[in-house]
């Protein structure tokens, strides 16, 4: 069981976008090619689980990926409804779609090794009130503040999300955003730069990715440091006065 105080610990990478269907060969094919992505320019990847539909165990992604889609389909949600030109099947295939999309979560390490990474993939989501996403959790702030920034703009790169933030899970529930509203963390990413001219005074940005990644902190902020929510609370004032916090498809 994980205490409360460790998820609020946790370190957030968080990216999402709308309305972008797949079919599960394409599924497939995606995360993989995204896992081996990870793979090669970041060592904390090298070895990778997956997470049983159960939650409660993992197994090891053989170095080849040769167990990677067996592990993969039969570890997809039981519950979802998949739709195929042949209406009597409906169970996963290649050619199959899903409206509710394709979720499998991943490990850094075994089951039980509070040090793990978890990647949780929810994609092809054919809809455009519910969001595809990318969600690392990060235990503790086991790596640099650089490779959480290189982490963050590659996976911008390679999934052109419509928004996305790196935060923290006790300063989401104190900033205590509406679920309609787009997640703000110490880095956050918009695709559109036209929130440059209402950013406070002060805040750091860089256009990255035809859009803007908006900086509060220089480093990963403490647990235990509060300052970063009044820099959090002011740009979530500018920002939604001017409508930039909807989820709009930009």
């Amino acid at each position: 069981m994980i205490e409360m105080s460790s998820i609020l610990e946790r370190l957030n990478l968080c990216l999402y976008w709308y309305n972008r269907p797949l079919l599960g060969r394409e599924y497939l094919d995606q995360i993989k090619e995204f896992l081996l992505f990870l793979r090669e320019r970041f060592e904390r990847f090298s070895d990778l689980y997956i997470v049983k539909s159960s939650g409660s165990s993992t197994i090891k992604i053989e170095s080849d990926f040769a167990n990677f889609e067996m592990q993969v389909i039969s570890n997809l949600p039981k519950q979802r409804l998949y739709s195929n030109v042949d209406p009597s099947i409906k169970h996963f295939i290649s050619g199959c779609t899903c409206k509710m999309g394709f979720s499998n979560s991943f490990s850094t390490a075994p089951y039980g090794d509070h040090s793990a990474c978890i990647i949780e993939l929810a994609i092809g989501i054919a809809d455009e009130r519910i969001a595809n996403s990318v969600i690392f959790r990060f235990p503790m702030e086991e790596e640099s503040t650089s490779f959480y920034i290189e982490l963050f703009k590659q996976s911008i790169l390679f999934w052109r999300p419509k928004h996305g933030a790196l935060s923290r899970g006790r300063f989401d529930l104190q900033l205590d955003q509406p679920i309609e509203e787009i997640g703000l963390g110490w880095i956050t990413y918009f695709p559109t730069t036209d929130a440059i001219n209402y950013l406070p005074r002060g805040v750091e940005y860089e256009p990255f990715s035809n859009g803007l990644l908006i900086r509060l902190s220089h480093e990963v902020p403490e647990v235990s440091d509060p300052s970063i929510l009044p820099s959090l609370n002011k740009l979530r004032q500018s920002l939604e006065k001017q409508g930039f916090l909807k989820c709009k498809d930009w």
